[in-house]
């Protein structure tokens, strides 16, 4: 695992094209801040990373992988969003919800469900999660840093490095970020529905 201090600012292209290389040469795996806590990450076609991640999380076959994105312009090509709960979208703090909307065709295959077709989304204003998906340039998949079998996330460099050696492959070091769990709308019906109260108001959502 290498680390990589990004506590004294928003870390700039050239910290982060190492990172962005093995993400989409690699299939690596990243741990980093977010608003709700630290979070790991991967390029969305990468079959050995999310195997990784579905092993350090404990993921069974049904889960609904979610997308961070920076913007709700990125989410059009990988799902559909009713324009009233766009408007909703925009003038809520994004970075505190997790939307379940329903997927389109473009979403990778390693993405899809058997059952359903949706995927979760999150439009993130962590100024390092931001970096990162500029070098990037496309979104990435994205899950709470938390290990099979425990209630919270990691919310320490030294807690993921101990836990989590063998299955991430980059560090973005923020400190210590306490996890606050995104609030997770559920788009898919006809009303949102809320399926998980946390950081993010769900009185706009129905909640």
């Amino acid at each position: 695992m290498r680390t990589i201090d990004v506590r004294s600012e928003a870390p700039g292209p050239r910290t982060l094209e190492p990172v962005q290389e093995a993400l989409t040469e690699q299939q690596a795996v990243v741990a980093y801040p977010t608003e709700t806590g630290y979070a790991f990450g991967c390029a969305p076609g990468s079959s050995q990373a999310l195997q990784r991640i579905r092993r350090l999380r404990g993921l069974g076959p049904h889960h609904t992988w979610t997308l961070l994105v920076p913007t709700l312009d990125w989410v059009t090509p990988y799902a559909r969003v009713p324009e009233d709960l766009g408007q909703r979208m925009r003038t809520a703090d994004p970075g505190l919800y997790t939307f379940i909307l329903p997927a389109t065709e473009e979403i990778p295959r390693q993405l899809r469900q058997k059952e359903r077709s949706s995927i979760g989304v999150r439009i993130s204003a962590d100024p390092v999660a931001r970096g990162l998906l500029e070098a990037l340039e496309a979104p990435l998949v994205t899950t709470s840093a938390r290990v099979s079998g425990e209630e919270w996330a990691l919310e320490d460099a030294v807690s993921i490095a101990e836990e989590c050696a063998e299955g991430v492959d980059f560090l973005l070091d923020a400190g210590v970020v306490p996890p606050n769990p995104s609030t997770v709308v559920d788009a898919t019906g006809e009303e949102p529905v809320v399926l998980r109260y946390g950081a993010g108001d769900p009185g706009p959502f129905g909640g």
